[in-house]
């Protein structure tokens, strides 16, 4: 307890030197206009505007009826209902009581000089709950405004040394506390609560503070807290809901600027006392790890500002991509649960994902293609300020000791540690491993690992990889290699490989793609849809994201969109011409893989460009999968390579298998696919007995073999047979 009411104390060291340094800039400004309306008057004295008498005064007003003013007259003397225009107007500070048949009182504060007027404008900097440039400035009961900026009223009135009348007409501010708005307003339990760093629901509102920097907190997974700082602007409660809202502003990216946005949060109401540091969304001067956060929140919102920057310019090459930045990720996905509406993406939603893999991270289209999470930049600053006079900060250890009235877009170079700390915790992107189109949470990306080594040692068993690398590596998306007379027709490149499953087709394109560093972007029949606009209109967003990415796209089972055209199938016809249209005038590069190519309409032959066959996998090509295999799972594990002796027959080569295993293993006709999916089942089974993951030997392969397979032609189950049978000595 005692570190806390350190900590408050601290704090309110700190506010205090802030608005003392921002009371002197005040009386600068009120001086200045003294002396402009007064001429040759060097003194700055005379700056109570005739009529102001630097008085308090209270007063009720008696309505006629709701529609019709009536007298208004000193409070506790008796009246009859009946006009007046005395509205008491040469008072400084007049407390205004209105009575009105058949409603309940209402009380408020005018002010009504015009230097208090001026003062009260400077001090709280734009309020959105009292209008500060009206005349005079009303601030209804229970006057929150006034408690919220007393301190910084009372260190102006500290330092007006110089002008007396000024002087005692903030004193008046000093007396309307004592006498009226501590009866009110407990502000000593609001003090004994704070000190324990508690707070009840009844005086949460005095938390927040217009312009404090409010740090909200969600759990991202059920090991993690997300965090996230933005500026005060507006607290309320809607007591028939059960909530209270808080509208916040802070730092965002949108078609291709940076800028303020505004938006509320909302939340339940809750019963009894709470930790001030437990709840949803409280000031970042209550957490007791407020250096830490503020640290982690500077790196995390230069990050976003270079992932903005990045996908805005091309993938880590702004000077040659078009858009999109790709990054690995590992951590909680925010998706929209229903098109059209943002539920489910808000940063107080559960997320309902848990991902890894490969994302790209592209704002600019997320919103392009979801208008519903377009936001809208705001004229000016982060933190208001009124004509550019004075930045009012954050309070304490804020450093926006200067004007921030710049014109949007801001300058990212240009940013105070106030202003760094108030970026989202989460931007928009789209999942290359599991489709997946959301928010994902900024502390979860890496820099992607590459792996150049493993794919060239691919290309040099492989002539179709090599080709298909060359060729891709000399296409530009802007040079329009293949285009034609007619504008937009023809600029893309398309291949078609056509084999049996598991003959390294899709292994192809994701050499060739991570031999290029491109994102390879797949898609499926089941991702695009089953009626002809759905197929249309994915097909189009799919070739609009690789064009942007400068990605590679792989359309799986192409053969269900191209077969040929029938007179009885309508439908069908329907969307081979819809394919046809779309091939013929997108503009990136698209693998089509199929294993019936014989079934393709003839009209698309015009349109591919190279066609390869990938034929049935040979013995000496299934030993080379095989050994790729074995080398491809123990760099994924990080597991160091055993002894290798291939020179050698019969000597160990990778993991616990041999040269003799490997022929062996290369006789049974199994193609790619297969050959991967047991050597993982084995994996397992090996790493059940207790085996090092390099440790899968023949006697694990032959265990899980027919299992893994499960069923399959005669011809190979007569091979698995025997070869079982061969080895069984092994056992």
């Amino acid at each position: 307890m005692v570190k806390f009411v350190d900590r408050v104390w601290e704090t309110s060291r700190c506010a205090r030197q802030w608005v003392s340094s921002y009371a002197k800039a005040v009386q600068r400004h009120l001086s200045d206009a003294g002396n402009q309306s007064n001429g040759d008057n060097t003194t700055g004295q005379q700056l109570i505007r005739p009529g102001s008498n630097g008085r308090f005064f209270d007063t009720t007003e008696h309505w006629i009826s709701q529609d019709e003013p009536g007298e208004c007259v000193p409070t506790a003397q008796s009246s009859k209902p009946a006009p007046s225009s005395r509205r008491f107007g040469e008072h400084s500070l007049l407390l205004r009581r209105i009575v009105i048949p058949q409603e309940s009182p209402q009380v408020q504060l005018e002010i009504q000089s015009a230097e208090l007027q001026q003062v009260f404008r400077d001090v709280t900097c734009g309020l959105d709950t009292v209008n500060v440039q009206a005349d005079p400035i009303v601030i209804p009961a229970p006057y929150y405004e006034l408690y919220h900026f007393r301190d910084e009223l009372e260190a102006v009135r500290l330092v007006a040394t110089t002008n007396d009348k000024l002087k005692r007409e903030l004193h008046l501010f000093r007396d309307f506390e004592r006498d009226h708005l501590s009866r009110i307003i407990d502000l000593a339990a609001i003090r004994d609560y704070t000190k324990e760093g508690t707070i009840s629901f009844e005086y949460l509102w005095a938390l927040f503070k217009p312009h404090d920097l409010i740090l909200m907190q969600c759990q991202g997974t059920t090991s993690s807290r997300l965090l996230f700082c933005a500026i005060l602007q507006t607290y309320w409660v809607d007591v028939s809901k059960g909530r209270w809202y808080i509208k916040v502003r802070y730092l965002s990216y949108h078609a291709g600027q940076f800028g303020p946005v505004e938006k509320v949060f909302q939340f339940i109401i809750f019963p009894g006392t709470v930790k001030i540091d437990s709840l949803p969304a409280f000031p970042l001067g209550y957490s007791d790890s407020q250096d830490t956060i503020r640290k982690a929140l500077k790196s995390r919102g230069r990050h976003f500002i270079q992932l903005c920057k990045e996908s805005s310019g091309g993938m880590n090459s702004p000077s040659n991509r078009k858009g999109g930045t790709l990054r690995s990720y590992n951590g909680p996905v925010w998706i929209q649960r229903e098109r059209y509406k943002p539920d489910g993406t808000d940063f107080f939603d559960a997320p309902e994902e848990t991902i890894a893999g490969r994302i790209v991270v592209d704002p600019i289209s997320f919103v392009s293609e979801y208008p519903e999470f377009r936001e809208t930049i705001l004229h000016g600053t982060l933190f208001p300020s009124p004509d550019g006079r004075v930045a009012l900060g954050s309070g304490p250890k804020s450093d926006s000791n200067r004007s921030l009235n710049r014109p949007s877009p801001i300058d990212t170079n240009d940013l105070t540690q106030d202003e760094l700390i108030c970026f989202p915790a989460m931007i928009a992107g789209y999942s290359l491993t599991t489709k997946h189109r959301g928010f994902f949470p900024i502390d979860g990306f890496a820099d992607v690992a590459w792996e150049d080594t493993e794919a060239e040692r691919l290309f040099e068993s492989s002539s179709n990889m090599k080709a298909v690398r060359n060729i891709i590596s000399g296409f530009s998306y802007e040079s329009g290699s293949f285009g034609y007379s007619i504008s937009g027709k023809g600029k893309g490149l398309v291949f078609l490989f056509f084999g049996p499953s598991g003959t390294g087709k899709t292994l192809t394109a994701e050499c060739v793609a991570e031999n290029l560093r491109r994102p390879l972007y797949r898609v499926s029949g089941s991702d695009l849809g089953s009626s002809p606009r759905q197929i249309e209109n994915n097909l189009q967003t799919a070739f609009n994201r690789i064009t942007r990415w400068q990605a590679i796209l792989l359309l799986d089972e192409a053969d269900a969109f191209m077969a040929e055209r029938a007179d009885e199938s309508l439908e069908r016809n329907t969307l081979v011409s819809i394919l046809l249209r779309l091939l013929e005038y997108q503009p990136g590069i698209i693998i089509l893989t199929t294993n019936r190519q014989d079934h393709f309409d003839k009209a698309f032959k015009s349109r591919i460009h190279v066609t390869i066959n990938f034929p049935a996998l040979g013995q000496r090509d299934r030993e080379v999968v095989w050994r790729n295999q074995v080398r491809i799972v123990r760099a994924i594990e990080s597991e160091p390579a055993p002894p290798s002796n291939e020179a050698s027959t019969g000597q160990t080569t990778t993991t616990g298998l041999t040269d003799e295993d490997f022929v062996a293993l290369s006789k049974l006709e199994l193609d790619g696919r297969s050959i991967k999916n047991v050597y993982h089942v084995a994996g397992l089974y090996a790493r059940a007995k207790g085996a090092e993951s390099y440790g899968v030997s023949l006697a694990d392969l032959k265990a899980v073999l027919q299992i893994a397979l499960g069923d399959v032609s005669p011809g190979l189950k007569k091979q698995l047979d025997g070869f079982c049978q061969q080895y069984k000595a092994s056992d």
